[in-house]
């Protein structure tokens, strides 16, 4: 199992310019998350009226997605270490 965020869930941050995509990546994981579901609100990825990709932008979620990924929190080891075993799990197979 791994933590995750929706970038949704920040949608007013981003919508209001506090945030970029690549903030928001940043804030989940510092905050503990393994992934990040990317929602385009606040920005595109794609853009219908030119039929194109926003290939900047992408470029750049994949490098701050590749830095993020070596990203040490020992809270989260520590969390992944002693506890997670037990959310594989049913409630019938815990003791």
């Amino acid at each position: 199992m791994k933590i995750g965020l929706t970038s949704y869930s920040l949608n007013a941050d981003i919508m209001s310019g506090r945030k970029t995509i690549l903030d928001a990546m940043r804030f989940a994981a510092e905050s503990g998350a393994e992934h990040m579901e990317i929602v385009p609100f606040g920005f595109t990825l794609y853009d219908d009226g030119r039929d194109e990709f926003n290939q900047p932008l992408i470029d750049s979620i994949r490098q701050t997605a590749e830095a993020l990924d070596g990203y040490d929190l020992p809270e989260l080891r520590y969390f992944r270490e002693q506890f997670l075993g037990s959310f594989q799990l049913t409630l019938d197979e815990m003791e």
